[in-house]
C-alpha cells in the first residue's frame, strides 16, 4: 500500500460504475455521501421487540379461513412481506430516535468531504463544524479480499477509524457508512491514510437480520409443507 494514489485505478477496490461517479472531481469539490440509516444497529432488547412486529401478520396468516387453494399458496408470503415492509418502517423510526436524529435533520444523515476537511454528523462528534484536514492525525481503514459471485477477487474497506491529533477517535462501520466512496476521496484529497488488512468483523446487526430472514423463510416453507 505504498502507492495510495494507484489504487484510484484499481478495479479490484473501485469499479467502472463507481467510478463514473466521480468523472470530473477536482481539488475543489466537495462531495455529500448519504448514511444509512438501516444500517444501525439497537439495542437487542429493541431488534427483538421490533421482530415480534412481524408476529401479528403471520398469526393472521395461519388463522385466515382457506378460500382457494392457490391464493392460500400465496397468503403467508404476501403478508410476510407486509410485515417486513412495517418492520422497516417502524425501525428506521426507532433508529433515527435512538441516535437522536429529528425528522427534518438532513445535515445528521451525511458525510461531508472535501479537500479542507470531512464534516461527520452531529451525532457521532458532538459538534456541528467539520474536522479541517490538519486536525486529522490519520485516517485508518480495515479491509479484507473476498470472491464475488464470479470469482474473482475484490477488495473492500469495512471498518474506518478517524483519529484527530487532540486524541479523539471516531470509528465507523461499514454497514451505516459508505466506506468505499471514503476511501476514494480521501486517496484523491491526500488524506493521511493507513492501510490495514483485517478479517471483517461479525456484525451483529447482519447476524439479528440473517436470523430473522432464516426464521421467516422457514415459516413459509412450514406453511407450503402443510397447505392442502
Amino acid at each position: 500500500m505504498t502507492s495510495l494514489k494507484q489504487l484510484l485505478e484499481n478495479l479490484k477496490w473501485f469499479d467502472i460504475t463507481f467510478l463514473s461517479r466521480y468523472y470530473g472531481l477536482d481539488r475543489g469539490s466537495e462531495i455529500t455521501l448519504p448514511i444509512s440509516i438501516h444500517g444501525f444497529a439497537l439495542p437487542f432488547k429493541k431488534e427483538l421487540l421490533l421482530a415480534l412486529a412481524l408476529v401479528p401478520f403471520l398469526l393472521l396468516a395461519l388463522t385466515l379461513p382457506p378460500v382457494d387453494p392457490k391464493l392460500d399458496l400465496w397468503r403467508l408470503p404476501i403478508l410476510t412481506a407486509l410485515g417486513l415492509l412495517v418492520y422497516a418502517l417502524i425501525r428506521k423510526r426507532q433508529v433515527k430516535a435512538h441516535l437522536g436524529i429529528r425528522v427534518d435533520d438532513n445535515a445528521n444523515r451525511h458525510i461531508v468531504v472535501s479537500h479542507s476537511g470531512i464534516t461527520l454528523p452531529k451525532f457521532l462528534t458532538g459538534r456541528s463544524t467539520a474536522m479541517a484536514r490538519d486536525e486529522i492525525a490519520h485516517l485508518q481503514f480495515d479491509w479484507h479480499s473476498y470472491q464475488n459471485s464470479h470469482q474473482i477477487e475484490r477488495k473492500r474497506a469495512h471498518g474506518l477509524l478517524i483519529k484527530l491529533k487532540q486524541g479523539q477517535q471516531y470509528r465507523l462501520s461499514g454497514m451505516a457508512y459508505p466506506l468505499r466512496s471514503l476511501l476514494y476521496l480521501a486517496i484523491f484529497f491526500d488524506y493521511p491514510i493507513i492501510m490495514q488488512e483485517n478479517p471483517p468483523p461479525r456484525e451483529r446487526l447482519g447476524v439479528f437480520a440473517l436470523g430473522l430472514g432464516v426464521t421467516v423463510l422457514l415459516l413459509n416453507l412450514f406453511m407450503v409443507v402443510i397447505s392442502p
